[in-house]
């Protein structure tokens, strides 16, 4: 039986995305979430699991994150379209294989951008309880700042990609300005105070596991701080010049995580 005429005659539409985003865009949008509340709060669980080790821990952990993110920039630049992991995955495997890959990656972000959304506002209060004390209801305070946080960034994503691009320069630019402020003052002190150089003796962790095991440990907690390159392949289709950009993106965004 022959499919109706208007059935046969509607022509299959291809959604495209504007290329809006140029290199300093999409280095911002990876660099903001890698320097932001991840280097903030895990920096201290990191440390508590692998002492003055946890340098040791992130050299280590950039030597791995190099070896995937030279796959992302690779796979980035042959397949310049939105999706990133998933469209690799869904396009080397049969299903269901891209199907989980997808719903895996949508989960994990819906992880990683619940920690931002609680960690930035715990972060903000406790940060000024020196100065406001201990705030009644301090968790519903945490929680309504996180819905605020939440909404604005919905608007922005809702806005469009370029207004996108531009709120990441911004946010990225205070936050680099907010760790170098950190970094300064943390050297001048010790400039002052050699004798602190001491707390870096023993070097290695002791604990009740092996100090091997504490490192890796602590390389687990902290990866996500080189997360940057991951959101910067779920541009590709927005970006200009994409097999350019995106590797140039991605050791921009590696190398100053790793400096900072």
């Amino acid at each position: 039986m022959a499919a109706p005429e208007s059935e046969a005659e509607v022509p299959e539409v291809e959604v495209k995305f504007r290329r809006d985003l140029g290199l300093r865009d999409i280095v911002m949008i990876g660099l903001g979430p890698t320097i932001g509340t991840t280097i903030f709060l895990l920096v201290g669980p990191g440390y508590a699991l692998a002492g003055p080790a946890l340098v040791l821990a992130f050299g280590l952990s950039f030597v791995v994150t190099i070896f995937t993110a030279m796959a992302y920039a690779e796979l980035s630049s042959a397949f310049p379209e939105t999706g990133g992991g998933y469209l690799w995955v869904k396009t080397a495997f049969r299903e269901p294989v891209g199907f989980l890959g997808g719903w895996l990656g949508w989960f994990g972000h819906c992880v990683v951008c619940g920690f931002y959304l609680i960690a930035f506002p715990l972060y903000l209060v406790r940060f000024a309880q020196p100065w406001t004390g201990v705030l009644p209801y301090e968790g519903w305070l945490v929680k309504g700042l996180s819905v605020a946080i939440l909404a604005i960034f919905i608007y922005v994503n809702y806005r469009g990609t370029k207004s996108t691009g531009h709120s990441s320069s911004v946010v990225t630019i205070g936050l680099v300005a907010l760790v170098s402020v950190y970094v300064v003052a943390g050297l001048a002190w010790v400039f002052r105070n050699p004798g602190s150089l001491a707390n870096f003796v023993p070097f290695l962790p002791s604990g009740a596991y092996h100090p091997l095991v504490l490192i890796l440990m602590s390389m687990g907690l902290t990866f996500i701080v080189f997360e940057g390159y991951e959101i910067i392949a779920q541009t590709a289709e927005e970006v200009r010049h994409p097999e350019k950009n995106i590797p140039r993106a991605n050791w921009i965004t590696l190398s100053i995580a790793t400096t900072i």
